[in-house]
């Protein structure tokens, strides 16, 4: 267990790396896991090259999003 405060100063942290790794061409993807049996919490981060042809993108339109009044 970590306090708040360490907590922020990690994301943060976290932030900046993958900021880093951005501007080098690599990008981050994560997700977690949580096991039904004890609640175990995993975290899963894996990395790919920007023109990695596992990475699938789309075009978004912003019309189709709707705008908050």
């Amino acid at each position: 267990m970590i306090e708040i405060s360490q907590r922020f100063d990690l994301e943060n942290d976290l932030t900046k790396q993958i900021k880093q790794l951005e501007e080098v061409g690599l990008w981050v993807f994560g997700n977690r896991q949580v096991n039904e049996k004890n609640n175990w919490i995993t975290a899963i981060v894996e990395i790919y090259s920007e023109d990695n042809p596992v990475i699938q993108k789309v075009k978004f339109d912003k019309d189709l999003v709707q705008k908050n009044k």
